[in-house]
């Protein structure tokens, strides 16, 4: 009785042990079968397939099997295909086989049944308006085609294949008219394509062909040929007569980068030219866009121009900047004048109240002061700490635990779209697994989002913790939200460089919220969003041979970013405000920042930092470093003590080859949480 009592009890023992290993036989299999159909192998892949019936990614087997028919279509596949839609219409990748499905059936001419998918799912008809137009043409709705292909020509920087018999109908209707021709030259030109201008300019008159040629020099040279404004085009023939404007609009936005100075003065000689098609609104928005351009580069005449704006042209940015160069002035009565104007719930964002009490104190109003940094102590964030250490008060961090049940987090585990998400997390597919993640959580309330960042927390997910931390409102839950995720890499490159763990976290978190695949759009890759060339860079000073082609591995990629960092707060007197700027925005524009603005009062020098993005990001770095420090029980250091340290002025300008390299780090912007 005893021996099967204990086979009993073995039995049960082993169970998750047997079912781990099943699960993982499952994965095995699933790769081999898609391994099989890749290669065309459709007997072992059946074969495969018949042994993943109950294996969650199953449904992407056949998903994957009718999309491969696609390269050989004929009504059946047709039919296949519309199967597997409707009975996988819950598997995010069905949106991809749609896609490829409606660009088959153009290929092969299918109008009709184009024409029937298009109309039942419209996204997909935003999405590809060529497959629609071509739809719509060949089904009996031309003026419909017609009016589309007028609409999206004038932005077309390349005709494709399919169009060209709309087009050439479109031709025969008498297009392009004056004004859609004049609109996609305009458009060209702005953008300097003028090898294409010239290709289809051919037949324009020669005094309009002159104002293109006017125009293209004043790109390279605005000041230089605004002093040479030809008179026919103040006044040019009514069917340019967009031209003017678009051609001055353009070059004085340039000459703004240029010199705001000389665009300002430029700006008020050629307003008494009358220019046709150059109104009192496009004076005002370009004195504003100057202005603007001014500020940003802390030229004080900015705050004059900016108080010479009418009511209805200054918003919030104007009045930020308005407000940044009193700062920079330390004009304290002015910038409580400033904070005073703002409409009430922008004069109660934090910045706005920790700059009403730095005046306040400046002012003497000590008392009324401390009050405000007392109220701003009281939360978590840049300007809070800053107010905690104005006002003798120690940091809150307020942190709370996630109170999740076992039963939400096992209920949510169980959907299916969850069950998928995990598997391709086990696979080593990221983005397939946040498809899938994202859409099982579509339209989920607070609270399924909070049970959400506690279950991506079990599954070592952070960044989906991250996010649906977030999106749950779950401000206080700093061990979901700022995970010591990656600690052996993290410490390793801190011993490496002599950086704190702490600043290198804060990095990652604002750069890619650990998502080890993340990719920014400039092609920055990794946790610490290292672009490619920056990264061959330091990997060659490392003696790092090849590393820079292993960006999406955490400990390539944390050591390549922190030596990269490690030599910006080198370079900048070890202040980590002046690295974070450097590693956001290029250590040169850093550097030229800092010959404009000396580094005297560093919470004024960041506020004034030109980019918001690159503001925004110093600010959210050097909060981030004092949460992990207290994430890493460690004594945090003091944040005005961090912004402190001095520039070396003293240290020599690098080389053009060494800024282009250094510059080309940008940042990954975070998709949301961006408050501490």
């Amino acid at each position: 009785m005893r021996f099967v009592l204990l086979m009993i009890l073995l039995s049960f023992a082993c169970a998750p042990v047997a079912q781990a290993a099943d699960l993982q036989q499952q994965r095995e299999l699933f790769m081999q079968a898609r391994q099989a159909l890749d290669a065309g192998q459709l007997h072992e892949f059946n074969t495969l397939k018949q042994q993943l019936v109950t294996y969650p990614l199953t449904p992407y087997l056949e998903i994957w099997q009718v999309w491969k028919q696609l390269d050989s279509a004929d009504e059946g596949t047709d039919k296949a295909v519309a199967g597997v839609l409707q009975s996988r219409a819950d598997i995010p990748e069905a949106g991809d086989l749609r896609k490829a499905w409606a660009e088959s059936l153009a290929a092969r001419q299918q109008w009709a049944m184009l024409g029937d998918l298009l109309e039942q799912h419209p996204g997909l008809r935003k999405a590809r308006p060529e497959l629609a137009m071509m739809s719509d043409w060949y089904t009996g709705r031309q003026d419909e085609a017609l009016r589309e292909y007028s609409r999206i020509w004038p932005r077309l920087r390349k005709q494709p294949d399919m169009t060209m018999p709309l087009h050439q109908a479109w031709l025969a209707s008498g297009h392009p008219t004056t004004e859609e021709q004049w609109e996609h030259i305009i458009r060209l030109a702005r953008s300097r394509q003028w090898k294409v201008v010239e290709a289809i300019s051919g037949g324009l008159e020669k005094q309009q062909k002159q104002w293109l040629s006017y125009w293209r020099k004043l790109q390279s040279k605005p000041q230089k040929q605004f002093e040479h404004w030809p008179a026919s085009l103040s006044h040019p023939a009514r069917m340019s007569a967009d031209l003017p404007r678009a051609i001055f609009s353009d070059g004085m936005q340039r000459l703004a980068r240029q010199d705001p100075i000389k665009a300002h003065a430029t700006l008020h000689q050629m307003k008494h030219l009358n220019i046709a098609g150059i109104d009192p609104s496009l004076f005002a928005s370009l004195h504003k866009q100057i202005a603007l351009r001014a500020a940003k580069q802390h030229l004080l005449i900015a705050s004059k121009w900016l108080a010479e704006l009418p009511e209805d042209s200054s918003d919030e940015e104007t009045r930020s900047w308005q407000t940044r160069l009193y700062l920079l002035q330390q004009d304290w009565e002015n910038v409580s004048r400033m904070i005073a104007r703002m409409p009430p719930d922008e004069q109660q964002l934090d910045v706005w109240q920790y700059w009403k009490a730095r005046a306040l104190d400046a002012m003497g109003t000590q008392t009324e002061a401390q009050s405000i940094y007392a109220e701003l102590a009281l939360g978590r964030g840049y300007y809070s700490f800053l107010a905690a250490e104005r006002a003798g008060l120690p940091y809150r961090f307020n942190h709370e635990s996630l109170e999740t049940s076992q039963h939400a987090l096992q209920e949510l585990a169980d959907r299916p779209g969850m069950l998928r998400a995990r598997e391709w997390l086990a696979l080593g597919s990221n983005n397939k697994a946040g498809r899938e993640w994202n859409s099982a959580l579509a339209g989920a309330d607070e609270q399924t989002w909070r049970v959400a960042a506690s279950l991506a927390a079990s599954w070592d997910w952070p960044d989906q913790a991250i996010l649906a931390a977030y999106r749950g409102r779950a401000e206080n839950a700093l061990t979901e939200r700022f995970p010591l995720q990656f600690q052996g890499e993290v410490m390793l490159a801190a011993s490496q460089t002599g950086l704190q763990p702490s600043s290198i976290w804060s990095i990652i978190r604002q750069e890619s919220i650990f998502n080890s695949q993340a990719t920014s759009n400039a092609g920055a890759r990794g946790l610490m969003q290292l672009m490619p060339r920056t990264a061959k860079m330091v990997a060659k000073q490392m003696g790092l041979s090849g590393a820079h082609r292993q960006l999406f591995t955490p400990q390539t990629n944390i050591q390549l970013g922190s030596r990269y960092l490690a030599d910006m707060k080198s370079r900048f007197n070890d202040n980590l405000a002046l690295a974070a700027a450097a590693y956001n925005a290029g250590p040169y524009r850093v550097g030229q920042w800092l010959k404009s603005t000396p580094f005297e009062l560093p919470d004024i020098w960041v506020e004034a930092i030109p980019f918001n993005e690159t503001r925004r990001y110093v600010q959210q770095v050097m909060a981030y470093t004092i949460v992990y420090q207290w994430r890493g029980n460690q004594q945090h250091a003091s944040l005005m003590q961090q912004l402190q340290m001095q520039p070396d002025a003293s240290k020599p300008d690098r080389t053009a080859e060494q800024v282009a390299a250094e510059d080309s780090l940008v940042l990954n912007r975070e998709p949301a949480d961006t408050n501490p």
